[in-house]
């Protein structure tokens, strides 16, 4: 079981090295061997993203409150206009990148993946039109629909009811995601904010409690 402090990604001892990326061990091992069982039928994959800390993730959501990174749309357009009242800005930063403390890839059971033999990782945007039918990783999208459950990995942002939207990329190892979703407490969270500098902190900690809700529980459960 994850400490309140791994779980919201200020302490990072519960993580294995694998290649460039940090996971636990029990997703380690799950995905080596999903990739190699990929690799049996001609496809290709590899993580874009694993760990990510509560620092990292604070200066991904803080940098997209003061304007220096773009915001998009559900449909993940560029938004042009500055949005200046508190509730709707940050509304729309939680639309793809979640609360620091709040992302499951502070678990390290969870990973994005694409396929590096049609698309490099520095041109990767991680948008539906990468996967969709004619995009670069649309193989990788096919296969994993058909086997990654074989090797305990499913979907958590499926629907689009989710209050984060479909990502094809996202993948999460369900026996410790399951458990970490469980044992997480949105006091944890408060905690984790409270200490930290976040922008948007006074609308934040009055929406904590729909935010954890929509954001944190409401995600897809079964395979």
């Amino acid at each position: 079981m994850l400490t309140p402090e791994q779980l919201t990604g200020c302490e990072d001892t519960h993580l294995t090295d694998l290649g460039e990326v940090r996971v636990t061990d029990g997703t380690a091992k799950a995905y080596l061997l999903m990739q190699k069982a990929a690799e049996r039928d001609g496809v290709t994959m590899a993580i874009a993203s694993g760990f990510r800390s509560f620092e990292a993730q604070a200066s991904i959501f803080n940098r997209k409150a003061r304007g220096e990174l773009a915001l998009r749309d559900s449909s993940h357009n560029i938004i042009a206009t500055p949005i200046a009242e508190p509730r709707a800005l940050l509304k729309t930063i939680l639309i793809w990148s979640a609360l620091p403390g709040a992302s499951r890839h502070h678990w390290g059971t969870d990973i994005d993946l694409f396929d590096p033999c049609h698309i490099e990782h520095g041109q990767l945007e991680l948008v539906q039109s990468e996967f969709d039918a004619g995009g670069p990783c649309h193989e990788l999208a096919c296969w994993l629909e058909k086997n990654a459950r074989d090797f305990g990995f499913y979907r958590p942002y499926r629907s689009p009811t989710n209050g984060v939207q479909p990502e094809p990329w996202h993948y999460s190892y369900k026996r410790e995601s399951d458990q970490c979703l469980a044992n997480f407490e949105i006091k944890h969270l408060r905690d984790a904010i409270t200490k930290a500098n976040v922008e948007l902190s006074a609308t934040i900690e009055s929406e904590l409690d729909k935010i954890f809700e929509h954001y944190v529980l409401n995600v897809d459960k079964t395979w």
